[in-house]
């Protein structure tokens, strides 16, 4: 087990060299951090299941705050579908 002073040296802000000035790591350009990501979602439909999830979540939501957020959560997938549709130029089901 590392000592809380050998713990700190281990954080990636908190290196230091062997002077005790701190260093800061630079990114690895091959780390899979750096490389771009897939979209979550990719189109209309997807939007639309999700939205229709929220919708199933909030009819199940014993608080109220929390419907409501779902609720909200939902018309915004909705309106990002009708979004999608509007520029791919896709006709909403």
């Amino acid at each position: 087990m590392l000592r809380p002073r050998d713990r700190n040296r281990c954080h990636p802000r908190l290196l230091t060299n062997q002077g005790g000035k701190r260093i800061t790591p630079k990114p690895d350009r091959e780390s899979p951090a750096s490389q771009p990501h897939p979209p979550l979602v990719s189109d209309a439909a997807d939007y639309r299941k999700r939205a229709q999830e929220c919708l199933a979540l909030a009819e199940k939501a014993n608080v109220v705050r929390v419907r409501e957020a779902l609720l909200k959560m939902a018309a915004i997938w909705t309106k990002m579908a009708d979004e999608r549709d509007r520029r791919s130029g896709e006709k909403p089901m």
